[in-house]
Parts: C-alpha cells; structure tokens; sequence
C-alpha cells in the first residue's frame, strides 16, 4: 500500500524559467508597447497587469512568441496551470525547438498531476540543455509515479552538475526512502537541512525515515518542529501516513481530521481518511472519501486504485474494474492494479456462476 502520493509536489524548481532569448524579434509596434509595458509590471510584482498586457500582446500579435512565453510563466505563478498548458502547447507547435518552454510545460503538467507527460516534456528540454534543475524536476516526475530508481539517476546527474543542489539532495532522500535506504536518506536529508535549515518538505521526509528505523522520538520532535514552522497541513498529513503503515489507525484518524480542518480541500487528506476507513472495514466511507479526492485532483492514480479496493472489498466488481482500466489508463507502469485485475475477474466470474446456479 503507497501512501506517499504528493510527497514530493513541494520541491518542484522554478530555476529553469526565464524569456526566450532566441525568438524572432519582429512583431507589431502595438503588440510590441504592450509586451514591454507588461514586462515592467511583471519586474515589479504587478502580476495581473502583467498578464492581461501579455494578453493584449498576443492578441495584436498572435506570433509574438515572447509575449505567449511569459503570459504562461504569470499563469503558472498565479498557479492557472490548464491556462499555462494551453498556452504552451500553441508556442511550442510554433517553436519545438524552445527549451524554455518544454520546461515551463512541463512544470505545469506535473502540477496537474500528468507525471508522464510531464517527463516527456523534460526530456525534450534535456535534449537542448543539460540542466541541473530539469534533470530534478524530472527526477521528481518520476518519483510522483513511484519510479524511484529512473528518479535517483536524474538526482545524481543533478547532484553532478551542482553538488549543493538543495532541492535534488531532499528529493534524493526522499527516494531513498521509499526503496527502503532509510539510512542512505537520513544521510541526504541531512545535507539538504545543512543547505536549509528548516526546510519543512525535508524535515516530514526526515521524520519519515526516522520513524520507519523505529527512532520515534526523533521523528516526532521533527514533526513537531514542522507544525511550529507553519507546515500544518503537512505535518498532520506525513505523520498520518507514518501511523497508518504502522496500524495506529486512532491517532492516524486525528491527524487526519486536524489536515480536514486546515485544508479541505487538498486531495490526499481524502485519500488518507479513505485508506483510514477501508482499514476499519467501513468500505462504502472509503469509496465515498476516494471520490471526493477524486473531484480535487482527477489525475490521483492511487486514489483510483484505492477506490477499487474499496469496491472490491464491497464486492462492487464492475465498478472496481471500471477503476483499475483508469488506473492503468493514466499509470500504465503500475504493478498492483496489474496483479489485482485478474482476481477481480475472477470473483465476478465465481459471482456470475453461482448466481446462474442459483436460477436453476
């Protein structure tokens, strides 16, 4: 059972954005004023002027590449990644060559939890530059779709490229972590809180580790730390997985009510309560808290594969099945809902005959 999912969405790096420097220059005087009056708003801070000028740039100008380029980094800031995404799949039919927009892109796939596009759009980038900061973020990419070895060889090729890469040592240990190296991750962990210390993503992977070797003292006075640093939600949410893993089902349930209150609508508080639920045998609560997850982030593969277990377990069939093709629809990789397939087949099958038998 993952429980992971999200867990590496706070380390995303923004170092790769910046204009494209080698695009045509020779756009309308008029779509010209408004992309020099929107960089002045989007130097000083004033992101909705700058967007809407980007905007008005591109509409007198449809080829002004510039202008589309930094309307989506403003949308990606504001956090509009369809907008962002929209808007880069036009520039890059014009220039598949931009790398800068291959990273932008995908930034803003693995935001929307489109992890496999999202490596695909780093790769392409990687191809024009070998960069520390895209080789992390697809590093992370393929983490978010538990590929944890492909991750670690793009967080060393980082870790090449910039020692002190701050973001590729927590992600690294991170990954560690999930393959079970909870040692080799304290190790990098570590490294990372030298680098920032504080840092609230590598203080939960930190307690993580800790309280998978048993040291659980030490993981909850990084718990603790987090929560007093403003990471909240979080917190509750990483030290509900810990205690979940390790059948602490009450106290897990607290932590989690504690995330429902401070962020109600973050996906993976539902996902957790379903996981929660299911573990208490209330299945029909599961599916419900699965579907809510769902409604906030339709991309979330495990909580599709939770759901099914929960039907399973409810003996709803059809539906469980109708979950796993999503599942494999969106991570065809992905080995439990595979190995689960078959089975449910076959209880419907054993359903199927004794309700024929039952008929005669």
């Amino acid at each position: 059972m993952r429980l992971s999912i999200l867990i590496f969405a706070a380390f995303i790096q923004l170092g790769l954005l910046a204009q494209p420097h080698d695009l045509e220059d020779a756009y309308s005087l008029e779509a010209e004023n408004f992309y020099q009056q929107a960089i002045a708003f989007q130097q000083s801070g004033d992101m909705d002027n700058a967007a809407a000028l980007f905007a008005e740039a591109v509409w007198a100008d449809s080829t002004h590449l510039k202008a589309m380029y930094n309307l989506a980094l403003v949308q990606y800031e504001a956090g509009e990644f369809k907008k962002t995404e929209e808007n880069l799949e036009r520039l890059l039919r014009a220039t598949p060559w931009d790398s800068e927009a291959y990273g932008l892109y995908g930034l803003a796939l693995y935001q929307r939890g489109i992890y496999d596009r999202a490596i695909a759009s780093f790769t392409a980038a990687l191809k024009e530059k070998n960069d520390a900061d895209l080789l992390t973020n697809r590093g992370l990419a393929h983490s978010a779709t538990g590929q944890y070895r492909a991750a670690l060889l793009d967080f060393d090729d980082a870790l090449r490229l910039q020692p002190d890469n701050f973001a590729a040592c927590t992600a690294k240990g991170a990954a560690l972590h999930e393959l079970g190296q909870s040692q080799l991750a304290l190790n990098w962990l570590d490294k990372a809180l030298a680098i920032q210390p504080g840092d609230v993503p590598s203080l939960l992977n930190r307690a993580a580790a800790l309280f998978d070797m048993g040291e659980k003292d030490k993981a909850a006075a990084d718990f603790s730390l987090a929560i007093a640093l403003g990471g909240m939600t979080d917190a509750y949410l990483a030290r509900a997985r810990c205690l979940l893993m390790d059948e602490q089902m009450l106290t897990a349930l607290q932590d989690i009510r504690r995330a429902l209150y401070t962020a109600s609508e973050n996906p993976e508080v539902y996902y957790l309560l379903g996981q929660a639920e299911m573990a208490k045998g209330e299945n029909r609560g599961a599916i419900e808290s699965f579907t809510i997850a769902l409604e906030y982030n339709e991309f979330c593969v495990e909580c599709y594969f939770g759901r099914s277990m929960a039907r399973k377990l409810d003996r709803q069939f059809y539906e469980s099945i109708n979950d796993l093709y999503k599942v494999l629809e969106l991570d065809p990789s992905h080995q439990e809902a595979k190995a689960m397939m078959p089975e449910i087949y076959g209880l419907l099958d054993m359903e199927n005959t004794q309700w024929m038998a039952e008929q005669r």
